[in-house]
């Protein structure tokens, strides 16, 4: 797991600007996930590998931590069963449509989270991250957050939060409010 600091933050900087994005992969780990907004939006619960040309980030579902972590290294790494698929993605606004292209800028936010460390239940706060928002060239977006939602039957996600634990969203070309 990355906990935030200076050091790791300008490390992930750097990799997404170190030239144009080459590849990502979707994964999902169980057989249902959301495709939303004329498939700009997806709501998933694997993780997603971006490959630069000085590393490969990974935002995914780990299976030492049970929480969703920002990574630098293959999904693999992170998710260590072999029950993933790689979701098949067409162009047009969907994520895929991002290679090729140069990060401008790239935005991070976290939040403190509470939990549980030993047995007599007392707790402890970490800083964790739960999103990062890539701007390339043409003005083009992608926000990847970690989310929790309320849903209804016959009706989409709604009311986002932050979680850790839950999903991951990936967005593109239009930023999703999360409450936090």
């Amino acid at each position: 797991m990355i906990y935030p600091n200076e050091h790791i933050q300008k490390e992930l900087i750097s990799i997404c600007k170190s030239g144009k994005l080459q590849s990502l992969n979707i994964y999902n780990v169980n057989e249902y996930y959301f495709e939303l907004n004329g498939k700009t939006q997806y709501i998933i619960n694997g993780g997603i590998e971006l490959h630069f040309p000085k590393g490969i980030i990974c935002i995914g579902w780990s299976s030492d931590e049970d929480a969703f972590v920002f990574h630098i290294g293959k999904f693999e790494t992170v998710y260590k069963r072999d029950n993933f698929v790689l979701l098949e993605q067409e162009n047009g606004n969907h994520p895929q449509s991002l290679v090729g292209l140069d990060v401008q800028e790239v935005a991070f936010r976290t939040m403190d989270f509470d939990y549980v460390y030993d047995y007599t239940m007392q707790t402890k706060s970490e800083k964790l991250y739960v999103e990062m928002i890539l701007k390339f060239g043409n003005n083009l977006l992608l926000q990847i957050s970690l989310i929790n939602y309320e849903l209804q039957v016959d009706k989409a996600p709604a009311n986002y939060s932050y979680d850790v634990s839950t999903e991951l969203m990936l967005s593109v070309n239009n930023l999703i409010e999360i409450r936090t």
